[in-house]
């Protein structure tokens, strides 16, 4: 898997660089083949993508998950609301075709297993 960074430094804080993100992964995404995760879409040009899909957790397993991953306070009130708003839902809606989005349901090892599949088909 390639991992990067592209971060921007300024005074005291690190900015994430969507432009350089895609700068760099032009190339790569237009050989095709590839996977892109992310928790926002609305940097990626459509044309790299044959479908979009968001993965959607109940609150209650999303809020569990997140605990157990160390999420407290702010962080972790900002990500249920994020998925009680439908905040990524509604950006890939908006940024890509209808045709193109998926909605999967992502709250069980039953429910994964099945993404995996809809991912490799």
């Amino acid at each position: 898997a390639l991992r990067f960074r592209f971060l921007l430094f300024f005074g005291f804080c690190f900015v994430f660089c969507g432009r350089k993100v895609c700068d760099f992964l032009e190339d790569r995404m237009t050989e095709g083949g590839n996977i892109v995760d992310h928790h926002g879409c609305e940097i990626f040009p459509e044309r790299w993508f044959d479908h979009v899909l968001v993965l959607q957790t109940e609150n209650g397993i999303l809020y569990d998950r997140l605990e157990q991953r160390g999420y407290k306070g702010r962080k972790l009130n900002e990500n249920i609301e994020c998925e009680i708003m439908h905040v990524i839902v509604e950006e890939a809606r908006e940024s890509y075709r209808e045709e193109i989005v998926k909605i999967l349901k992502s709250n069980t090892v039953e429910d994964q297993e099945h993404n995996v599949d809809v991912i490799l088909s």
